[in-house]
């Protein structure tokens, strides 16, 4: 079957639309409306065969995945010119899963789990100093400070699953919701940590960092940034966006 025919010209409005918005929460890292449409044309020009795939499968929802693939490129680049002009690597960047996050809650509010980590075995292990590739230690300290950034509602959910040890049935009941609509808080809820840690990973990135092959809910690898210069650049470097 013949690839469908895409005229990429007809969605100039759709790519200055999207480039006047981005260009407006990249400006100060010196990324302008034209940097971004520009980086939107190059993606697309050197990805014709994927958007005309995506039109032949369906051409009612072909735009919208054009749409989003533009901004999402145009979201590597806004982000690619921030960590330049802040002094960072994207790629040295930890990026938390929700199942990550959620493990590491079942333990924070614990003191003594700072000191030793489980190992796959059962047993315990010290964990070494974050800036040297203490992922026990850093994973903690992370999920502790967001969970600081959170408000008092999601805070108490989180609280009452991760430290009471309290079951969906049991939240479902106590608020008089759905156990459904009580999942979705939860799940909500950890979304939001996930933003404040950073946000969700690119679809570019492969993270090295938390190995699930071991069975193990949290980051076994190196951590390639310490946890006090992930803290040193929270303010900046952390924003509320998802891809």
């Amino acid at each position: 079957m013949a690839k469908t025919s895409v005229d990429l010209a007809e969605y100039t409005n759709l790519v200055e639309s999207a480039a006047a918005e981005y260009a407006g929460r990249y400006r100060k890292y010196g990324f302008d409306r034209e940097d971004m449409s520009q980086a939107a044309w190059v993606w697309m020009l050197q990805h014709k065969h994927k958007i005309a795939e995506w039109f032949e499968v369906d051409e009612q929802s072909g735009p919208r995945m054009l749409g989003r693939a533009v901004r999402n490129a145009m979201h590597d680049a806004g982000e690619d010119a921030k960590a330049q002009k802040l002094g960072y690597s994207r790629e040295d960047l930890k990026f938390y899963r929700k199942g990550e996050i959620a493990a590491l809650l079942d333990v924070v509010f614990d003191p003594e789990s700072w000191l030793e980590k489980p190992t796959p075995d059962g047993g315990r292990s010290t964990p070494s100093d974050p800036a040297t590739g203490g992922n026990w230690a850093a994973g903690l300290a992370d999920v502790a400070r967001a969970f600081e950034q959170l408000d008092a509602e999601d805070k108490e959910l989180l609280l009452a699953f991760h430290r009471d040890d309290k079951s969906n049935n049991y939240m479902a009941d106590q608020h008089e919701v759905s156990h459904q609509v009580m999942s979705y808080r939860h799940d909500r809820a950890l979304k939001r940590m996930v933003k404040h840690l950073g946000g969700f990973a690119p679809a570019r990135l492969h993270d090295e960092d938390c190995d699930h092959s071991t069975g193990q809910p949290w980051p076994s690898g190196r951590r390639a940034m310490s946890n006090a210069a992930a803290r040193a650049l929270t303010q900046t470097q952390y924003e509320d966006d998802e891809v």
